[in-house]
């Protein structure tokens, strides 16, 4: 019966993606949240070049820019580290202050630079760079569980129209 309904109804086999695609946005949010400070790797190191990137979405128009930064780890001959920092986490004028200097960076991943701190004094915060990324995946929950809301709504109005349709039909025994 329920299968009968489900090929009866599109709004139902619609509802059920709705609900596939809302429980996947719930769940990236739940595995996605920020490592703790432990976890994350450090490396002291020289700054060599700091670089501001902007790019532009051809579609949108919107740009976002970033900070690409290389360091060069102690004794010549090691490999050079290229880490990218979104421009809102940190000024320019501090960012380009620190070429030159040793740096301490804590990061996650090339793109997940969670701290960057030139002597004693930190850059880039690990609470504010933690903050900025949990609302970004609280984001992901917010509009997963709006979509989940409209799915189960269209899968009970789906299938009672669906039911409907097999009764009128006589496809019901």
């Amino acid at each position: 019966m329920i299968i009968a309904i489900i090929r009866a109804s599109l709004i139902v086999k619609l509802a059920l993606v709705g609900l596939a695609v809302g429980a996947g946005f719930v769940g990236y949010a739940a595995i996605s949240a920020p490592p703790q400070r432990a976890a994350l790797q450090t490396l002291e190191a020289t700054l060599a070049t700091a670089a501001r990137e902007t790019r532009t979405s051809r579609r949108s128009g919107s740009s976002t820019s970033q900070y690409r930064l290389t360091l060069r780890p102690g004794p010549a001959g090691q490999a050079e580290i290229v880490l990218t920092i979104p421009a809102l986490e940190a000024a320019e004028s501090e960012i380009r202050g620190a070429v030159g200097k040793t740096v301490r960076a804590e990061f996650a991943g090339a793109d997940d630079v969670y701290v960057l701190a030139v002597g004693g004094r930190e850059i880039v915060r690990y609470d504010s760079t933690a903050e900025r990324r949990r609302l970004a995946y609280r984001q992901y929950e917010v509009d997963g569980v709006a979509i989940l809301g409209g799915s189960l709504v269209a899968l009970l109005v789906g299938g009672v129209l669906g039911w409907r349709r097999l009764r009128r039909s006589g496809a019901t025994a």
